[in-house]
């Protein structure tokens, strides 16, 4: 069902108008009661996941600093969570105008480590950030912590295969039945062991 959010009050944010969507996602242009734009999404209007441009946890934040007289620092500089969001921000620098990085860009509320960090949490053990969708940019709907093996399988020449009904990329049909890793990366030269094992193979991509 599409919500129309035009002239709707969420918090301290009023809907003024449609915005480019995120990912899949229907995004509204909003103004915050302190007088900051924002854009963001319909659940996260909805569902109450947003309810300013970010003013208000950073008045909470700033009110806990003078409470326990401590200085108004994320205090994350140098961790690994802060390290993943740096990486994102110097990779993407200079992208987004076109060519072969068209896609490379960074959201505007991601240029803020603390709003990074509330949208993904702690990075955990063994992770790194990921796009779900290698052609998109980083935004929340389309990051993820991922694995480095998960990361090496979510590639624009990743090769996709349907077993039995099932998608899956060569390099999993590979370790299921035994071939090394650098010859799974050309479905034709494994074909003739995916035969043998009678599966129904229908290739998806290239």
């Amino acid at each position: 069902m599409t919500h129309n959010l035009y002239g709707s009050r969420f918090g301290r944010l009023l809907v003024v108008g449609k915005s480019d969507n995120k990912g899949k996602k229907t995004a509204w242009a909003c103004v915050c009661d302190c007088g900051n734009h924002s854009v963001t999404t319909t659940d996260k209007l909805v569902g109450g996941k947003t309810t300013s441009c970010g003013c208000r946890k950073k008045e909470a934040s700033l009110e806990n600093c003078k409470k326990y007289g401590i200085q108004p620092t994320h205090g994350m500089t140098g961790t690994p969570t802060f390290n993943s969001w740096r990486s994102v921000i110097e990779r993407c620098k200079g992208q987004g105008s076109g060519g072969r990085y068209k896609n490379m860009y960074v959201c505007e509320e991601w240029k803020v480590f603390e709003n990074f960090y509330r949208d993904m949490g702690e990075r955990p053990l063994g992770k790194t950030i990921d796009r779900i969708d290698v052609t998109e940019g980083y935004y929340p709907e389309n990051c993820k912590w991922s694995t480095a093996t998960e990361q090496q399988r979510n590639r624009n020449n990743t090769r996709y295969v349907s077993v039995n009904g099932v998608k899956m990329c060569v390099m999993e049909l590979a370790e299921k039945i035994g071939i090394k890793k650098n010859a799974a990366q050309y479905y034709f030269s494994v074909q003739k062991k995916i035969n043998e094992y009678g599966y129904n193979v229908e290739v998806l991509n290239g």
